[in-house]
């Protein structure tokens, strides 16, 4: 008898154990995937058969490199999205100036770069809100029909409050397909970085790059994957441009 109760509890706590592992794993899933969330919508690459894509840029703007991507962005002729936070905006003005009055696309990426996991309702009320209302007083206007900003989750988490706040403030969470700072070799220089987006990219993709401090391999990397991309036919679009060409399964 002793022996089948040992059994039974050994039973029962390996299968405990299990559902916790499997919990686990599909709460890390949902924080982490690009392609999923459980309210309203989410765009991590946009369904289409023309070769177009979009080039966006997370953080800032900074006092280091936003003149420096401006200017580069000019020289190839193509416009790209920026993904800026609140904090950056308040302290570097100067080049918030510049990034509004560019030809480019800004979205709302936060007030203060925190993870948006667990945060309070309120508190991601205002890490959203602030950012907007910074950009606003700015005089950037959306260039979504409803007039909310694209948002990107900092580091691309979230799990359920942040969804749930966006979907019922309509506004769409962009994500991304192509990360290429996250490659193994990223680090040893540009040409690594160059050719993980090269091998990687799709008609409908949206490429990551992170350019406004730190090394200089992500920054260096922009005029190549642009040459090479307009080269095999691509064409570059903001986010809001993309998403026009989003086409049925």
């Amino acid at each position: 008898m002793w022996r089948l109760i040992k059994h039974r509890r050994a039973r029962l706590i390996s299968l405990v154990g299990t559902i916790l592992l499997l919990l686990a794993w599909t709460t890390k899933s949902l924080i982490i995937s690009r392609e999923y969330q459980i309210f309203g919508q989410l765009v991590h690459r946009v369904n289409t058969q023309e070769k177009v894509v979009a080039l966006t840029f997370d953080d800032g703007p900074s006092q280091l490199r936003t003149q420096q991507i401006l200017a580069l962005l000019k020289q190839q002729e193509i416009r790209a999205t920026f993904f800026l936070n609140g904090k950056e905006l308040n302290l570097n003005r100067h080049e918030a100036e510049l990034l509004v009055a560019s030809e480019h696309e800004i979205g709302n990426h936060s007030y203060s770069h925190d993870r948006m996991i667990l945060m309070a309702p309120k508190t991601i009320e205002y890490e959203v809100e602030s950012t907007e209302s910074i950009l606003q007083d700015f005089g950037y206007q959306s260039k979504q029909p409803n007039g909310r900003l694209l948002f990107r989750p900092p580091y691309g988490n979230k799990f359920f409050a942040l969804p749930y706040y966006l979907q019922k403030q309509d506004i769409i969470s962009i994500t991304w397909d192509i990360e290429p700072e996250t490659s193994d070799r990223a680090q040893e220089g540009s040409d690594f970085i160059v050719e993980d987006v090269i091998n990687k990219v799709k008609p409908g993709s949206i490429i990551l790059l992170h350019v406004m401090y730190g090394s200089t391999n992500s920054i260096d990397s922009v005029a190549p994957i642009v040459s090479q991309l307009k080269a095999d036919g691509y064409e570059f679009l903001t986010v809001s441009e993309l998403l026009k060409k989003q086409t049925l399964e």
